[in-house]
């Protein structure tokens, strides 16, 4: 079957991507009347492309036949950056592209990619993962191209999302312990919290308040210090959106004796089926404007 890239607005569907070879959405995002999307279209020659769609019109982020992908959007004071990965000469290198234009994070030496991209006023934040070997993942944060932390201890680390907030550089993500065991983590300033088995999916922070989306085979919400389960089982939420004083987690629930799951979202803790269950469907970004 080919994955086929496309969003929800309003529980409405919208058809993105060609249907011939696969794609999918990886994140979403609007500047004014203008809807963003970024994930990755498989060209003719079956080879994945980093993909920014802009109003349904689709425009590739590289221009060769490396593969490449593209993972989070950020606008700000109507530039646009995408975060991603392409592969060049065998090896995933960390990008930023800004207004369509790639700039390498990472030296080329090691496996790297971008998970999620935050601008600050006129500072540009990343956070990524450096696959130091088979057995090793380094989570690094990068600012304006330099990195200035590493969140590893002595085990491998998966930072998921970045957001800055009063100055303060606010990561989620997992952290393994020494079993191998995946915790969900949070870092400020490059120190971490464990808050216990799982993995952080999304990110909100405002004023020192901090919300965030964790998947531990249940989809759970932590916030106010206070973590709680929104879905008990057989799901994961994949992004998380928080507007005034209403949470938005988008993801999936996976049917017990199929291979088909349910693009859902939860509102508020309340979950909604954004499709129905007769094909594989996952949401992996959710926007309210």
């Amino acid at each position: 079957n080919v994955k086929v890239a496309k969003y929800w607005k309003n529980g409405q569907e919208n058809v993105l991507g060609n249907g011939a070879k696969d794609s999918e959405v990886k994140d979403v995002a609007f500047n004014g009347a203008d809807f963003y999307a970024v994930g990755y279209q498989t060209q003719s020659n079956d080879k994945n492309s980093a993909a920014l769609w802009k109003n349904g019109e689709l425009t590739y982020l590289t221009t060769n036949s490396n593969v490449s992908n593209a993972t989070s959007i950020f606008i700000a004071n109507g530039d646009v950056y995408v975060g991603g990965n392409e592969l060049i000469n065998g090896i995933s290198v960390a990008k930023i592209w800004k207004n369509g234009v790639g700039i390498n994070l990472s030296d080329g030496s090691k496996n790297t990619s971008i998970t999620d991209v935050f601008v600050n006023g006129t500072d540009v934040y990343a956070c990524g993962i450096e696959q130091q070997s088979i057995d090793f993942a380094l989570s690094k944060v990068w600012k304006n191209v330099s990195v200035i932390s590493n969140l590893n201890n002595q085990f491998s680390a998966y930072a998921t999302n970045i957001s800055v907030d009063n100055n303060e550089i606010y990561v989620s993500g997992s952290s393994d312990d020494a079993l191998g065991q995946s915790n969900a983590t949070y870092w400020v300033n490059g120190i971490s919290t464990n808050l216990g088995s799982g993995t952080c999916n999304g990110l909100y922070t405002k004023d020192g308040n901090l919300v965030l989306a964790i998947n531990s085979g249940a989809v759970q919400i932590y916030k106010n210090g206070i973590r709680s389960t929104i879905h008990p089982q057989y799901a994961m939420g994949r992004a998380l959106f928080v507007k005034d004083v209403t949470t938005y987690i988008a993801g999936t629930e996976y049917i017990v004796g199929s291979n088909n799951t349910k693009a859902k979202l939860w509102i508020n803790n309340v979950g909604t089926d954004i499709t129905n269950g007769t094909s594989e469907a996952q949401l992996y970004s959710v926007y309210v404007k």
